[in-house]
């Protein structure tokens, strides 16, 4: 039988927690400025990771009342509630984010252990059980972190 590793579950609980560290207190214009133009811009990386945090819930909710449900690759382009999440002020956008966390950690931490290994079908990965699940979603927000991080480095070598 699968479980949670500490790792994770302490990941789950604060990862998301070095957002406003690396941010170190810029203002609102700046979180939403595009160095590039084809790139997302800080606030609109949080807001796809409210967004994508937003659908786990579901996703487990689904995963525990279905027998192997398929889940599709998400596409923050295609999804009107990633526009929304874009739409908001930061202090809403960082509020619904930690909100949001406190949901899924207690969720995810609150699993029986005979439901742990349920698994849901991924297009690329197959049937992955719930811990798998868990460790992608917090591998992609480290992705979004890091390029958040690289975001802030562009835009204050700019202000130089």
């Amino acid at each position: 039988m699968m479980q949670l590793t500490h790792s994770a579950i302490s990941r789950l609980r604060s990862q998301h927690e070095s957002i406003p560290f690396i941010l170190n207190g810029m203002h609102e214009n700046v979180l939403r400025y595009r160095p590039d133009p084809k790139r997302w811009s800080i606030l609109e990386h949080v807001a796809h990771l409210a967004r994508y945090q937003e659908l786990m819930p579901e996703r487990i909710r689904k995963l525990l009342l279905e027998e192997n449900p398929h889940f599709e690759r998400y596409e923050a382009g295609k999804d009107p509630r990633f526009s929304y999440w874009c739409k908001m002020e930061w202090w809403a956008l960082w509020s619904g984010l930690v909100a949001g966390r406190q949901e899924l950690t207690k969720l995810l931490t609150d699993l029986r252990p005979a439901d742990i290994d349920r698994t849901a079908v991924h297009p690329l990965y197959g049937a992955i059980p719930i811990p798998f699940w868990v460790e992608f979603f917090l591998i992609h927000e480290a992705h979004h972190l890091y390029a958040i991080l690289q975001l802030v480095g562009e835009i204050r070598a700019l202000q130089r």
